[in-house]
């Protein structure tokens, strides 16, 4: 199964050419895409979209009398114009996906889901396993691709950015359709519990013991008491958001950041985590935070209300696998046009800089030299204009995008792993 708008217009002409042809008829809309083996869009404005889309290359009628049923009154050798406004079409296919797969996942987990957004994501197969791991380890994951560092930082921060703006639109829009209820939890991982171990004797257990040598060349023992503790993931108290948090904006300060993600471009990142850890393990025993989506429903009705309001849309649990190739595809395709639209906005920034030289100097003569913010977009940063501009940025982008988001990508983390940095 295709999304009609990841085709261009040949494949939808071929599929439209081996499978359909006039005067055939289908029992209802969805059966007509299923022959083309295209995926039949949520009903409303989505499905009104496909079909406008659709009728470029075919038409058709409601059979008299025949309920749902359509005939094809004519196939045309060339795909007509379109004449509606194609912008957003993609996006929406792509929130429709997320919906039905998070259905699918709410049903199959007894109506409730407590994941991190990372986790989610996989599941979702927005990204895939070697994500995480390597946007971790940046500095081998780039040395291993042989790319960019800053190219790399860049595709971590636009995709994360990307998924979480998409998945909150998603989950905000189910929960106003009475879908689904919600809540984002914070989360820690603490050290909790520790205690001192006793030996065979009911004694105090020592560590083995350290040599020290001092300045003269004496050998000294240096003893520990031996502890132990555990890791505990739990609900952050409000006490320990309010540090966590503190502590962040303290560093940010520091770092003359304005977010995290400026942090990860600027390459301060594993400063940044190291100085943030450190704090809050030593006056909280905090080793790290992070932010978990907290999804729950009637796991019954939830598909059987969407399949109410979808009729001709029905779904699935078997739909899983189809559902995921299809988001995978379309979040890839919105990634590597996002990529190619930094290159290009980067090859005109020079003309967009001379127009507002050029306005700026209109607004002082007007003004009688007083400085007027101009009207055009904020000017780029000369690094970044060049390192957008050129030539190989786009190539490396979507090898990027390719290692860390394709379902399919081989599984580099070992490699990444053992990568060693000059």
């Amino acid at each position: 199964m295709n999304n009609i708008f990841n085709l261009n217009d040949k494949e939808i002409q071929d599929l439209i050419d081996n499978n359909i042809g006039e005067e055939q008829i289908f029992k209802n809309y969805k059966e007509l895409c299923r022959t083309m083996h295209i995926f039949p869009a949520e009903g409303g404005k989505n499905t009104r979209l496909q079909q406008d889309e659709l009728r470029r290359f075919i038409d058709w009628e409601k059979v008299e009398g025949g309920g749902n049923k359509i005939r094809i009154i004519k196939k045309y050798s060339k795909p007509e114009k379109y004449n509606g406004k194609p912008i957003g079409r993609k996006k929406a296919e792509y929130l429709v996906f997320i919906k039905q797969l998070l259905i699918v996942l709410l049903v199959k987990n007894n109506g409730r889901l407590i994941k991190r957004k990372s986790e989610l994501s996989e599941e979702l197969s927005l990204i895939n396993k070697n994500y995480g791991f390597c946007k971790k380890r940046h500095e081998k994951f780039s040395t291993y691709l042989g790319v960019d560092m800053m190219n790399a930082n860049e595709v971590f921060n636009s995709v994360d950015d990307m998924i979480e703006n998409n998945v909150s639109n998603v989950l905000n829009q189910m929960e106003k359709e009475e879908l689904i209820k919600k809540q984002e939890l914070f989360y820690v991982c603490v050290v909790e519990q520790p205690f001192v171990e006793i030996n065979e004797l009911g004694k105090i257990k020592y560590d083995k013991p350290e040599i020290i040598v001092d300045e003269y060349g004496e050998e000294h023992y240096k003893h520990s008491i031996k502890r132990k503790g555990s890791e505990t993931h739990r609900q952050a108290t409000s006490e320990e958001i309010k540090l966590i948090t503190d502590t962040e904006m303290k560093l940010l300060e520091e770092y003359k950041c304005k977010n995290k993600s400026e942090i990860r471009i600027k390459g301060k990142k594993k400063d940044f985590d190291k100085r943030l850890g450190d704090t809050l393990f030593n006056r909280a025993n905090i080793r790290y935070s992070y932010k978990v989506f907290d999804v729950y429903t009637n796991e019954l009705a939830i598909i059987e209300r969407w399949n109410r309001l979808n009729p001709e849309n029905k779904l699935s649990l078997e739909d899983q696998a189809m559902l995921e190739e299809m988001l995978n595809k379309s979040v890839i395709n919105q990634a590597r046009k996002n990529a190619v639209n930094r290159h290009n906005n980067a090859l005109k920034e020079p003309d967009r800089q001379r127009k507002r030289q050029e306005q700026q100097k209109k607004l002082r003569t007007t003004f009688g030299g007083k400085y007027i913010k101009p009207k055009h977009s904020k000017p780029m940063k000369p690094e970044v204009q060049a390192r957008r501009a050129d030539k190989k940025y786009v190539y490396e982008q979507h090898t990027i995008i390719d290692a860390v988001m394709k379902k399919d990508a081989p599984n580099i983390r070992k490699a990444v792993l053992q990568t060693m940095i000059n």
